[in-house]
């Protein structure tokens, strides 16, 4: 197993790489620390970011907009389904934050 858990962390750090160098554009200079930059470091990265925009996005802005202002005016056929994608995405950054401490903090 956890050859496989190697084989998805390579994968997705090969992801976020092709991601990084398509966004510098050709920059020389970003692209030459860009190869410098280690795995560990740059999926660290990514986990920070996608911790901190999941939550701002679902515990700062889904969340009180959906128990404060849709909540008393929609039924609940619509409110239903709505919470469960909150709830998922909550669940999400969760896993997220999570990965990211472990990630952070963990004795190489």
């Amino acid at each position: 197993m956890a050859d496989t858990l190697r084989e998805y962390k390579n994968l997705i750090v090969a992801y976020l790489r092709d991601y990084e160098s398509f966004r510098m554009a050709g920059d020389s200079d970003k692209l030459r620390r860009l190869a410098e930059t280690p795995d560990d470091l740059l999926l660290q990265k990514w986990l920070w970011i996608g911790t901190i925009v999941g939550a701002i996005a679902c515990f700062g802005i889904m969340w009180p907009v959906a128990a404060l202002l849709l909540a008393p005016f929609v039924t609940s056929f619509i409110m239903e389904p709505l919470w469960m994608i909150i709830k998922f995405a909550m669940g999400v950054t969760l896993i997220l934050f999570c990965s990211a401490i472990y990630v952070t903090f963990k004795k190489s």
